[in-house]
């Protein structure tokens, strides 16, 4: 019987600095790399809306399409 990936829930990123969210994505994206479907990546989009009518993670999500990606949002 073939199971589903865990996953790896990313709900709200607060950080201490501006930048510093976006650095912690990376290094989580970079680490995941090695084996991109080990994991199924759930997250929360609380993230705001940027000028192009699009959240942050709607940039970054089909910049790695090589993930298991599931966007909710509130």
């Amino acid at each position: 019987m073939r199971r589903s990936p865990p996953e790896l829930h990313i709900e709200e990123i607060n950080s201490l600095r501006a930048g510093m969210g976006a650095q912690m994505v990376g290094a989580i994206i970079d680490a995941l790399k090695y084996q991109p479907k080990a994991f199924q990546i759930r997250l929360n989009d609380r993230s705001p809306i940027l000028r192009d009518d699009l959240t942050w993670w709607q940039h970054i999500i089909p910049a790695h399409p090589e993930f298991a990606w599931v966007r909710t949002q509130f």
